[in-house]
């Protein structure tokens, strides 16, 4: 991973890269941001995995204007926010943030994706065990996982 703060404005709101490691690890969704096919912005919220190295696994429906537009444009940034709460006397808020830039792509291979629909079970349904693996096998085939390849990270924090 190229984590890489030298385009943040404060230095005293620098994320150091293992509270980035973690929040990469546990947050529980991140917004995708990309190219909307008439040009302009276009983001949405997904829920994610990463891989511990370089990749950020997404999923969606098989078809949809999120394809289309990364079809057309795969570069595309992933915003992840962990939990905030307003720090009212201070009209300020406590926040971590990091902004992935990379590339979007469908994962291809199969055992790489099951792979990556186990690792979003393990990490939003620990417990679902058996019953998981059941509801894998029946929506896998419906089913496109993204891979996000990470070239920078960058991160901010406020801890009030």
């Amino acid at each position: 991973m190229n984590y890489d703060n030298s385009a943040i404005r404060r230095r005293d709101r620098q994320l150091d890269e293992s509270s980035a490691r973690r929040l990469l690890a546990e947050a529980e969704f991140g917004v995708l941001c990309m190219q909307a096919l008439p040009g302009g912005g276009y983001g949405v919220p997904l829920h994610f995995v990463w891989d511990g190295i370089d990749r950020v696994y997404l999923h969606c429906a098989p078809e949809g204007y999120k394809l289309r537009c990364l079809a057309a444009e795969p570069r595309a940034c992933l915003l992840i926010t962990g939990k905030n709460h307003i720090l009212e006397k201070a009209f300020s808020t406590a926040y971590e943030s990091l902004l992935l830039h990379g590339e979007v792509s469908p994962v291809t291979d199969e055992e790489e994706k099951y792979s990556a629909l186990r690792a979003f079970l393990q990490k939003y349904t620990p417990e679902s065990g058996e019953r998981g693996e059941h509801f894998l096998q029946h929506t896998a085939s419906r089913t496109v996982v993204l891979q996000f390849l990470i070239r920078t990270v960058s991160g901010k924090t406020n801890r009030g």
